[in-house]
């Protein structure tokens, strides 16, 4: 849960950052590097990527964009890829990820199709996403990727176990802070 929450204030620092007009430049490559830092615990919070990258496109150009986002590759490289070469095998985002090979015996190649399906997903929404300064769209979008694999973990598991199978529930604390904080925005406006 706490990942999720740190990825969340991760997100929510470089959006508002990149947003208001003549940020100094230090004042958006901290919350570039903590966002790669934040990326760095669970392989799914990478999915968020292209709707992080799109909104700052949308709120900063191009050229910006591209200079932050590899601040942020560059971070998250600089944290991930030691633990990564120091043991291949024991790489915990990589267990993470293959949690969805389960359900292999339901759905052949499970463990690509969820991911690739999420990413596909991500890009949709990225190219959809409103230009604007407000967050709630881009919380709103990353809830919704990030729910994704949780959703077909559940109906997957359900169709393995021949009830309901709630086991993969669990992971539903991934995206239950992303999709609070964008919809106490649209409350707080009503």
């Amino acid at each position: 849960m706490a990942n999720s929450l740190y990825v969340l204030l991760a997100v929510l620092w470089m959006g508002r950052a990149i947003s208001l007009p003549g940020m100094p430049r230090w004042r958006v490559v901290a919350p570039a590097i903590f966002l790669g830092i934040a990326l760095s615990s669970r392989a799914n919070f990478l999915l968020l990527l292209p709707l992080v990258f799109s909104a700052m496109v949308r709120a900063a150009g191009w050229k910006r964009a591209c200079t932050y986002a590899a601040i942020t590759g560059a971070t998250f490289l600089a944290v991930t890829l030691p633990f990564y070469l120091y043991d291949p095998q024991a790489f915990s985002p990589l267990d993470t990820a293959a949690k969805l090979g389960q359900f292999e015996p339901v759905l052949p190649l499970a463990g690509l199709l969820i991911p690739l399906a999420a990413l596909i997903l991500a890009l949709v929404l990225a190219f959809l996403q409103p230009a604007s300064r407000r967050l709630d769209a881009l919380l709103r979008n990353c809830a919704i990727v990030l729910a994704f694999p949780v959703l077909c973990g559940i109906v997957l598991r359900s169709i393995q176990t021949g009830g309901v199978g709630l086991s993969f529930a669990s992971y539903g604390t991934f995206f239950l802070f992303f999709g609070a904080v964008a919809f106490w925005g649209r409350i707080l406006d009503d």
